[in-house]
């Protein structure tokens, strides 16, 4: 298991201090694990998407600088048909 050592806020601190002693929590370790996993699970998509568009977008550069007419006309509508796919998806999630 790999170990993170982080610096909080004095008022983070004190509110994480209040929830482990009403007895929500057992420890901070408690409390942290939950609140990571927790919000990769609620922006894990969203992650996985911009890292998508981020190797879209690099392939699309490169493509560019080394392709015919026709070969980047038929990537930027693969580029399309993606962001039509991720709008589905969004509505589909209500997002």
């Amino acid at each position: 298991m790999k170990t993170l050592e982080i610096q909080l806020p004095d008022q983070l601190a004190e509110k994480i201090a209040a929830l482990i002693e009403a007895g929500w929590f057992t420890s901070e370790e408690e409390l942290t694990r939950l609140a990571l996993s927790e919000f990769l699970r609620h922006h894990g998509f969203q992650l996985q998407e911009q890292l998508q568009r981020e190797d879209i977008q690099w392939a699309l550069s490169v493509k560019a600088e080394s392709s015919t007419p026709a070969d980047l006309h038929l990537t930027r509508a693969a580029a399309r048909t993606f962001d039509h796919c991720r709008l589905e998806g969004s509505e589909e999630r209500g997002s």
